[in-house]
């Protein structure tokens, strides 16, 4: 029965997308010629599949427009990956977005940068304490464990999405909030996005915020509730801080700590010791993303970061590719059900740009 409906709504779905596009492109293609077309076939199953909706003939047309300019981008991304390389681009959520429109969701403010916006409230500003590892200790990866998933145990909670709120500074910084604790304490929370966006003196969801900047947030709050008490709407509303009880606050952390410039050697160390932790990446060249070890030299990776995302380890392929392994936050749909992976040892997309996490 659910089959069959299925089917209805597909047909039912063309025949509008049929409809529409003829109006907005003026006739210039027959019904039949659209709908012998790979590229519409393409995008009536990526509208389902994302359940994207469009106000308008002429926004659905442009959509559709984009998407098989779109489709050409990646088959130009996939022609430039060499033998032996295991990245593949796609149709991803994205593939109706121009390129500004995409790169808008990557507000990511460079740490180094966000210090001197911070410091404008200096009752706010709290500064970071030494890392778990110092960062002059030599460091041999040899005594390192080869690979490392810390999402083949119970210390990271799923995927989520941020969707159209440029709120990847706050996931990322309570998603090592969460692992830490789990590690600590053997209880893995999903806690609560919501009031990083609600309650403090800036507005992530447009003006894009730091690691250092929700470390100091939650501080100053004493504590995260669960998402369940305090749900995620992707957009800033009235602060519910008045609502929300100590007994509610399951998680808190003492303090933070930030590395500018880590090594490799540096960051394997401190996520097989400490787990996961925060980092922050260019993440324009994953609009199109499916699968596989994404080499910056071969998509041409700025190493300008704009985008926060959480380590979760590292390992090696058969054919001796070395990668880390990254969780995003754009849904399960995206990706690797949720997760990408970067090739290690080349500053892949300025994955050796910033490091951070808590102290629980």
């Amino acid at each position: 029965m659910q089959l069959k409906l299925k089917q209805v709504y597909c047909m039912a779905l063309l025949g509008l997308l049929l409809s529409a596009l003829q109006i907005v492109a003026g006739l210039y293609e027959s019904k039949a010629t659209l709908y012998q077309s790979e590229s519409l076939q393409e995008f009536i199953k990526f509208v389902e599949k994302h359940n994207k909706r469009y106000l308008t003939n002429q926004e659905l047309y442009a959509r559709f427009t984009r998407f098989k300019n779109n489709r050409q981008v990646v088959d130009e991304l996939n022609s430039r990956v060499p033998k032996g390389d295991t990245a593949n681009y796609g149709v991803t959520v994205f593939s109706d977005s121009t390129t500004d429109e995409f790169v808008k969701r990557l507000n990511f403010m460079d740490d180094i940068l966000a210090d001197e916006r911070l410091t404008l409230k200096e009752d706010f500003y709290i500064d970071p304490i030494d890392p778990p590892v110092s960062v002059n200790e030599t460091l041999s990866t040899d005594k390192l464990p080869l690979e490392i998933d810390w999402t083949e145990q119970a210390i990271v909670s799923p995927v989520k999405d941020q969707t159209t709120c440029s709120s990847c500074a706050v996931f990322a910084s309570i998603e090592t909030i969460e692992s830490a604790w789990a590690l600590k304490n053997g209880k893995l929370y999903t806690l609560a996005i919501q009031e990083n966006l609600d309650c403090g003196p800036t507005n992530p969801c447009v003006a894009g915020s730091s690691y250092n900047y929700n470390y100091i947030l939650l501080i100053h709050l004493g504590g995260i509730p669960m998402n369940t008490t305090y749900k995620y709407t992707s957009t800033r509303s009235d602060c519910k801080l008045d609502k929300i009880s100590s007994s509610d606050r399951l998680v808190s952390i003492s303090n933070y700590w930030l590395v500018n410039y880590p090594t490799d050697g540096y960051m394997m160390s401190v996520v097989s010791k400490f787990g996961p932790v925060g980092l922050a990446i260019n993440a324009n060249t994953l609009q199109f993303y499916e699968s596989g070890i994404i080499d910056s030299e071969v998509t041409g990776c700025s190493e300008m970061v704009n985008h926060a995302v959480l380590l979760v380890g590292y390992g090696e392929t058969e054919d001796r590719i070395k990668f880390w392994k990254l969780k995003n936050t754009w849904g399960e749909k995206w990706g690797e059900k949720g997760y990408f992976r970067l090739i290690r040892g080349k500053n892949a997309c300025g994955i050796n740009r910033l490091m951070s996490g808590p102290y629980i």
